[in-house]
């Protein structure tokens, strides 16, 4: 798991605990999976970096897809430019919908120059 890696490196959290409340979230019924995020902050994960491995292991575990890290942190990047009410702010709440962005944005160009 590259994106566990990347995220967790060189710091003071368990990759092993990480792990295990990522597996424990694929079950959870909750679209924003509050509980996964609250126990990946009590082991010292940020909240973006929550965000992206919430996603990032959806994406690959449930539909079998890498994304890019670089490709859902430039989407949290770009979210903070925006107001609070900006439609780009509710896609990044909840994992299973940052995983549709970031596919989204990684497929864009192919929708744009299809046939080309």
């Amino acid at each position: 798991m590259y994106y566990v890696d990347e995220i967790v490196a060189n710091r003071s959290v368990s990759k092993i605990e990480v792990t295990s409340v990522l597996e424990e979230s694929l079950n959870e019924n909750d679209l924003f999976n509050r509980n996964s995020v609250t126990k990946l902050r009590r082991l010292g994960v940020k909240d973006d970096d929550a965000l992206i491995l919430l996603a990032n292991h959806k994406s690959v575990r449930k539909y079998g897809y890498k994304l890019s890290v670089d490709t859902l942190k430039h989407i949290l990047n770009l979210s903070k430019k925006h107001s609070r009410s900006s439609p780009l702010k509710g896609l990044i709440k909840s994992p299973f919908l940052f995983v549709k962005t970031g596919w989204l944005y990684e497929h864009a160009p192919s929708f744009v120059f299809y046939h080309r």
